[in-house]
């Protein structure tokens, strides 16, 4: 689980964001969730082309977005995993973006991931899994 908040207080404007992300793993299936909940100047949506000068009075608005998603491992092959998933994303935005955004914005996309092998093994519940061969059951990082 992960949540992490953040801002950025600029000379007529403050956005915000707030992300939390969750994954559960069993066996071979990771099913995970994000949820964001966010401000950002709404004229940079609106206009991408225009170089945006801050000003007084600049449109700030928020953004909801919630995505949730499944990867399953398929294949081992010489020590990465090969996983295949997907996820689809639904978003909540403010009226003035709803013209270029739609009201109620949702994507998807399906996707094949390929995880390298874990330096030193991997993490379970703070410890190592295993410990790595040739250290004497210590385990070291790398400098």
């Amino acid at each position: 689980m992960t949540a992490a908040i953040g801002w950025t207080a600029r000379k007529y404007s403050t956005v915000h964001a707030l992300l939390l992300e969750l994954t559960r793993q069993s066996g071979g299936t990771s099913v995970y969730s994000r949820f964001e909940a966010l401000t950002v100047e709404t004229e940079i949506l609106l206009f991408p082309e225009v170089v945006h000068r801050p000003h007084p009075g600049e449109l700030v608005d928020p953004i909801l977005s919630f995505t949730a998603g499944v990867v399953r491992d398929v294949a081992d092959v010489r020590a990465f995993t090969v996983g295949i998933g997907g996820d689809v994303s639904v978003s909540g935005v403010p009226e003035i973006l709803q013209l270029t955004h739609g009201s109620h914005p949702v994507s998807f996309h399906a996707f094949v991931r390929v995880r390298p092998p874990a330096r030193g093994g991997r993490m379970w519940n703070m410890t190592m899994g295993q410990p790595t061969a040739g250290r004497g059951g210590m385990i070291h990082s790398p400098r």
